[in-house]
């Protein structure tokens, strides 16, 4: 009768130490354990039983005498599965809530800490080679954007690709944004879909046209000018010709809120067309005279104005020297009519570009905000290398995708509820007093 009135009134809690796949101990304070069986916290020390690395200590319930183990009990169990999940998610986001982690668990900031880094060199190590996506995607919408970041001490460009949806098919950390780099991120992002691009949707930079041109197919680029007036925008549909020797380019600059409002809006346009074909014989054919006239030579005391490299015309005068059209907007039943003499390939670019946006503004912001994600998720400071960089955002990007998480298989025995707890953690020293029982438990490494 005293014995079961004293346990009543003292609960007893726990003490484990742990130790993480680099060698480090931490320990788990004031655990409190319940029977199995009836839920009763009234426990007590039960023997040590031997086994392969030490002994184990056992635990009896004076309210009903059912004998177990820790690594047994459910709710022991269930406690550190829900440590380690916002553990893995804390390591995957790499904020600022050690700290928080830390007194919702009650553990001390410097365990929560090892516990997170041990983590996240199990789960890089898993999840260096996963696709971002767990199915491919049905839109046909690409959106592309780039950011400069500092890694170790050096300038490394992110490339990332984006679909309507707001998934990230594909990134990559390159040393320059050459079009190769930008053309290798776009064929990942085009390996992740249904069916190839029809939409391209990035900036004004050089880089993005060429590639888009280098398809060699038909394709829509969507151009959304980065200088002032910021409500610019330039749409361009790349086409071929039957034998595929000439480039069709019809190049349309309006206002980003084209698709946004009803009514008729203003679009200027121009045509060109380009030989694309096999390389042409230079110089003048036989029997042809050189007709170029000589250049004058310079009068004395004045110099001649060095010439411009680059185009004579950029994007951003297209609005003034293009051809001038009218079309009529209905973003509510999502129609696009000419209004006299439109060219209807340019009707159908602005088609399907409401088709696949609606009634947004047309801004590459879809790419832009996968790298403000990017930039919130994952540390940059810090010792860094563009490897580990790597490992870290394809991570990051798998969760904002919605894929589940890829958890080292020893992690992956442990998060089953139908397996028990010595999938991840075994018993490998017990140290037992009258008072706080101490478990010494090891995290098994990665095979």
């Amino acid at each position: 009768m005293s014995r079961t009135i004293f346990f009543a009134t003292h609960s007893r809690v726990f003490v484990v130490k742990i130790r993480l796949s680099n060698g480090e101990k931490v320990s788990w304070d004031n655990i409190e354990v319940a029977c199995p069986r009836c839920g009763s916290s009234y426990i007590v020390c039960n023997g040590n039983p031997k086994r392969n690395k030490g002994r184990v200590q056992g635990l009896r319930c004076e309210a009903c005498g059912k004998q177990f183990k820790l690594h047994t009990c459910p709710s022991f169990v269930s406690k550190l599965e829900a440590m380690l999940r916002d553990a893995c998610e804390e390591a995957i986001a790499g904020g600022a809530k050690q700290c928080t982690l830390a007194k919702k668990w009650g553990v001390s900031d410097a365990t929560m800490s090892k516990v997170i880094s041990s983590l996240k060199g199990m789960l890089a190590k898993t999840n260096r080679a996963v696709s971002l996506l767990e199915a491919k995607v049905k839109t046909t919408l690409v959106s592309m954007d780039e950011a400069f970041l500092t890694v170790g001490g050096k300038k490394m460009c992110l490339i990332v690709a984006r679909n309507g949806d707001g998934k990230t098919l594909a990134f990559a950390l390159s040393k320059r944004r050459s079009k190769e780099a930008i053309r290798a991120v776009f064929d990942q992002a085009e390996a992740q879909m249904e069916r190839p691009a029809e939409i391209l949707l990035t900036d004004g930079l050089g880089a993005y046209q060429g590639m888009a041109r280098d398809l060699k197919r038909p394709i829509i680029h969507a151009i959304h000018i980065h200088k002032p007036p910021f409500t610019r925008l330039v749409v361009r549909r790349i086409s071929y010709d039957c034998d595929g020797t000439h480039r069709l380019e019809i190049t349309a600059a309006t206002q980003t809120n084209i698709l946004t409002r009803q009514g008729k809006r203003e679009v200027h346009y121009i045509v060109t067309k380009k030989y694309v074909g096999p390389p042409r014989k230079r110089g003048r054919k036989k029997g042809q005279k050189n007709t170029k006239l000589p250049v004058p030579p310079a009068k004395k005391g004045l110099t001649r104005e060095p010439q411009k490299r680059g185009p004579k015309y950029g994007l951003g005068t297209l609005h003034k020297r293009g051809t001038k059209a009218y079309l009529k907007v209905d973003p509510y039943r999502l129609t696009i009519k000419g209004i006299g003499r439109v060219p209807p390939e340019l009707v159908q670019v602005f088609q399907s570009l409401q088709a696949q946006l609606g009634r947004k503004h047309v801004v590459n912001n879809i790419s832009e905000y996968g790298i403000s994600q990017f930039r919130r998720g994952v540390p940059l400071t810090g010792p860094r290398t563009a490897e580990g960089l790597e490992v870290g955002a394809s991570i990051f990007f798998r969760v904002k995708n919605g894929a589940p998480l890829e958890v080292p298989p020893d992690l992956a025995r442990k998060f089953s509820p139908q397996l028990a707890l010595r999938g991840i953690f075994s018993p490998v020293l017990v140290q037992s007093s009258t008072i706080q029982p101490e478990f010494a438990m090891r995290l098994k490494e990665e095979v």
